[in-house]
């Protein structure tokens, strides 16, 4: 899965992530970020990602959690996400 979103404490933020989910809510995967503030900050963590959530509706709440190394700040990464995610509930039609 590809996400673009902005927010703090970085203005842009774009992740490539790849899992699959252990149970209907619970999803875990691996990822690579570029995040920055124009201009001032630049992090790109490789991460575990750990992520349930709440409800199965078409636009449903959710909590990550992502865990891993900045190999731009060489330093840990850690970062607690709440947001919310949209399904493609389209059927296919024989």
């Amino acid at each position: 899965m590809f996400e673009f979103g902005a927010g703090l404490p970085y203005m842009i933020r774009v992740n490539a992530i790849g899992g699959y989910h252990v149970l209907e809510n619970f999803f875990i995967g691996g990822g690579l970020s570029f995040a920055t503030i124009p201009s001032t900050l630049n992090s790109v963590p490789i991460f575990a990602e750990f992520r349930y959530t709440i409800g199965n509706k078409r636009c449903s709440p959710y909590v990550s959690l992502d865990l891993g190394y900045d190999v731009l700040n060489v330093k840990p990464y850690l970062d607690l996400s709440f947001s919310s995610s949209r399904k493609n509930l389209a059927q296919d039609s024989l």
